[in-house]
């Protein structure tokens, strides 16, 4: 484990909500919502809500109620909460809560595990039923450790382990606020021993200062201005301040000057909110009406075994589909060789064309088959691609004898859990999976 040099806390006293504030003298609102699905704009709904209020110096208010969704809840989030509609049967609409959550969050300090997700479907509850939605700063518990450590997984119950809490009856959302309400403390305590932080220091860092000077599109450069008269949606290859290169799409909605420095305010399709882009750190774009491709329908892909020469592109479709790798560890290109020469039938591609839009590896341990890191590009997605490979990959594993077959899926990544539920998977919630590595990168 290593941490990150956090910035030093200053001392004063501050307004609820300056990024002044110590973070001793926050009003803060843990908030994990359950829903019945993963994406708001296609109409999931919340089903279940959790909130504690912590003030300073006060017994902090616990607060949870199922809501009636007015909706089914699909099977992957089933699999994943096990709310079932008998659960929800008499539960309230979230209007008849609505007044609750706003006395609830008042004057305090969004803190959320993923906030774009639990704070996005808020505002779509919000929406729904007329009311403003409450805005507050927000500390997200997922950005926070992964700008302070390196774990191997960020996810809650990830970090609950690797500070020793104990974490019980997991995605629920009671039980998922008060362990995020300890992780926070554990790593307040370790990254700041010495100082009290401000609350400044622990929101995320590509914020802009409220003095910014907005609508400079003169500050742009000549090609990126011109892709935006064009379309203001982008794909661009962004550098984050940790050295992270992922792929985004986003659409822009003002260019902004602050502290010596341009950005760009869009909304990510990547991270479905609104984000802010240093123009220095966008190594590459394109605007999206200049597309080198048009997608074609998933049956019509080709899905095969991949040759020796394709493997390294395996690292553009991971990072294309925002999926974790370890560059300089087991997924070296070096390393990724050497297992597809033990196994080539098991690392397979779907192309369109000479591009490979979709992978995934298949492996055998002697007794049970594995199905891993499935890979989708972005614009193939929600045409059935995942589970043509799925398919691929069981179909490779059958052939090997191997009549039992399992897939590792981090905690949070609740789209593989509804694939997997979808294509007759059972969840084996007895089982937890423990790790040894040599190195953290391994």
């Amino acid at each position: 484990m290593t941490r990150s040099a956090p910035s030093p806390a200053t001392n004063g006293v501050a307004d609820t909500g300056s990024p002044d504030l110590l973070l001793s003298g926050a009003t803060l609102v843990f908030v994990d919502v359950e829903t019945t699905g993963l994406d708001s704009q296609s109409g999931d709904r919340v089903c279940e809500i959790s909130i504690i209020r912590q003030a300073p110096s006060k017994r902090p208010q616990t607060w949870s109620s199922l809501i009636d969704p007015e909706r089914a809840i699909s099977p992957g989030a089933f699999a994943v909460n096990g709310i079932t509609p008998e659960m929800l049967s008499g539960a309230p609409r979230f209007a008849e809560v609505a007044d609750r959550i706003l006395a609830l969050s008042d004057s305090g300090i969004w803190v959320a595990h993923n906030a774009p997700f639990d704070l996005g479907f808020l505002r779509q509850e919000f929406e729904i039923c007329g009311r403003p939605f409450p805005a507050r700063p927000t500390i997200d518990t997922v950005a926070l450790a992964r700008r302070l450590f390196r774990f191997p997984s960020n996810s809650l119950t990830a970090l609950a382990r690797e500070f020793g809490i104990r974490n019980v009856n997991a995605h629920r959302a009671l039980t998922d606020c008060h362990t995020m309400r300890k992780v926070l403390r554990a790593m307040i305590s370790e990254a700041f021993p010495d100082s009290d932080p401000t609350v400044g220091s622990l929101i995320k860092p590509a914020s802009i200062p409220a003095d910014a000077e907005s609508d400079r599109w003169d500050l742009l450069p000549d090609g990126l201005a011109r892709g935006l008269e064009a379309n203001r949606e982008l794909e661009i290859v962004y550098v984050s301040a940790d050295g992270e290169s992922t792929i985004r799409t986003i659409r822009v909605k003002d260019v902004v000057e602050a502290g010596g420095h341009v950005y760009l305010v869009a909304d990510c399709m990547l991270r479905h909110d609104e984000r802010n882009f240093r123009l220095d750190r966008i190594v590459d774009f394109r605007s999206k009406t200049k597309r080198r491709h048009q997608s074609r329908p998933a049956d019509d892909l080709v899905i095969r075994p991949l040759v020796e020469s394709e493997i390294p592109r395996l690292w553009a479709i991971w990072t294309a589909a925002d999926l974790p790798f370890r560059p300089t560890g087991r997924d070296a290109v070096a390393n990724l060789v050497v297992q597809w020469r033990a196994n080539p039938d098991g690392m397979i591609g779907a192309f369109d064309g000479q591009r490979m839009v979709g992978s995934v590896l298949a492996t055998d341990d002697g007794r049970r088959g594995w199905i891993n890191r499935i890979a989708v590009d972005p614009k193939y997605r929600r045409q059935g691609l995942a589970g043509r490979l799925a398919a691929s990959a069981e179909t490779f594993l059958k052939s090997r004898g191997r009549l039992v077959i399992g897939a590792l899926i981090d905690e949070e990544n609740e789209g593989s859990h509804g694939l997997f539920a979808s294509l007759g998977y059972e969840y084996a919630s007895n089982v937890q999976f423990w790790t040894k590595r040599d190195s953290p990168d391994a």
